[in-house]
């Protein structure tokens, strides 16, 4: 049989996708957040007839490069009013803090990090935390320091200061990152990221479950990593 093959196609990361990664859509207490379209979703409307979505919108000013998601609900600091506030906070913390990146600075930039993250998510999360007012901007053995805006204007704010506890880092068996944390406000958060199909286990109990499962589905199926 195997001398049927005529053709073998082989990629080793990163040859198509160039180790790229941006933060597009997130679900937070069973809401959906990040409008626009992937690339996934633009190639399945072309072949089935629809052509071509429309152009995402631009982000807003004042935000980095690179930054792509755009969400009027979260930005500037608006998510402040929100009835899911709280959950919302928790969600920024566990990309800011859970994490295993390091951050320089620009030589000729001194206000512009430059994060070296392990892998392309970890640093697109790191990045999303900081345009959208979460910035880690200092590591120490035992300390995170992030600069948290009210008003959502990237890289400025009030330094809290987080003590790391304890950190469990990712593995193929596990699939998730987990860091215990010692906040600013003397409170003890345990923060877990990883696989949707390492993490959705253990909130079965969460009453958002539902609605956040069929969110994760739909954005698997748009081609976005979850």
């Amino acid at each position: 049989e195997l001398g049927q093959v005529s053709y073998i196609f082989s990629d080793k990361t990163g040859t198509l996708t160039q180790n790229l990664m941006v933060f597009k859509k997130c679900s937070i207490a069973g809401i959906e957040y990040g409008r626009g379209y992937c690339e996934v979703e633009r190639a399945i409307a072309r072949r089935s007839g629809k052509g071509d979505l429309p152009d995402d919108p631009d982000p807003p000013e004042g935000v980095d490069q690179d930054f792509r998601f755009v969400d009027e609900r979260l930005m500037d600091g608006r998510w402040r009013d929100l009835p899911t506030a709280h959950a919302i906070q928790e969600f920024f913390l566990n990309l800011a803090l859970n994490h295993t990146a390091q951050v320089e600075y620009h030589p000729t930039n001194p206000t512009m990090p430059i994060f070296q993250a392990e892998s392309p998510d970890e640093g697109a999360f790191v990045s999303a935390a900081r345009n959208l007012g979460w910035f880690f901007c200092k590591r120490t053995m035992k300390d995170i320091v992030v600069k948290v805006s009210d008003d959502g204007i990237v890289g400025e704010g009030r330094d809290k200061v987080f003590t790391v506890l304890y950190a469990n880092a990712f593995d193929n068996t596990r699939k998730r990152t987990s860091v215990v944390v010692r906040c600013f406000d003397e409170r003890i958060l345990l923060l877990v990221k990883g696989a949707d199909t390492s993490v959705m286990p253990f909130c079965e109990a969460c009453h958002h479950f539902a609605e956040t499962q069929s969110q994760v589905d739909k954005f698997s199926r748009q081609g976005l990593r979850t």
